[in-house]
C-alpha cells in the first residue's frame, strides 16, 4: 500500500533550484503559514498567477518582467482619468463664477447712477488688475 498523499492526484512533482535568498524567504513563509515548503511555494504561484491574470499582464520571456509596466500604465490611466474629471469641475466651477459676476454686475449698474457704476467698474478693474500683477 502506497502513502497517501493530499492531492496527489492534482499536483506534479518538479525539481527546482532556488538561489539562496529565495530559498530562506519560502522556508520562512512555510514556517510562518504552518505550511509545508511545497505548499508555500504553491500558494505564492498562484498569487503570482491570480495578480498577472488581474492585471492582463502577457507572458513574457525568462528575465523579465511585464507587471510592474501594466500597473503603471493602469496608473497613468486613473490618474488622467481623475485629472480629466477635475478638469470639467474646473470649467463648470469657471462657468458659475462668470455668471455670477455677470448677475452682480448687471444688479450694481441698476442699484447706480451711471457715473457711480463706471467709477465701481474702474475700482474693481483696479483690484482685479493689483490681483493679477501680485499672483505673477
Amino acid at each position: 500500500m502506497g502513502r497517501l498523499r493530499l492531492r496527489s492526484d492534482t499536483r506534479r512533482q518538479r525539481t527546482v533550484q532556488m538561489a539562496p535568498e529565495v530559498d530562506r524567504w519560502v522556508e520562512e513563509l512555510a514556517l510562518t503559514w504552518a505550511v509545508s515548503c511545497s505548499e508555500a511555494i504553491n500558494q505564492l504561484l498562484s498569487e503570482h498567477r491570480e495578480l498577472r491574470s488581474a492585471l492582463g499582464a502577457v507572458e513574457h520571456a525568462p528575465g523579465g518582467s511585464h507587471v510592474a509596466p501594466v500597473l503603471m500604465e493602469r496608473l497613468k490611466q486613473e490618474l488622467c482619468s481623475g485629472m480629466d474629471r477635475l478638469r470639467e469641475e474646473v470649467e463648470k466651477v469657471k462657468s458659475n463664477l462668470y455668471l455670477l459676476q455677470e448677475m452682480q454686475d448687471l444688479a450694481t449698474a441698476r442699484l447706480l447712477s451711471e457715473h457711480q457704476y463706471t467709477e465701481w467698474r474702474m475700482k474693481v478693474k483696479e483690484k482685479m488688475d493689483k490681483r493679477k500683477g501680485g499672483k505673477a
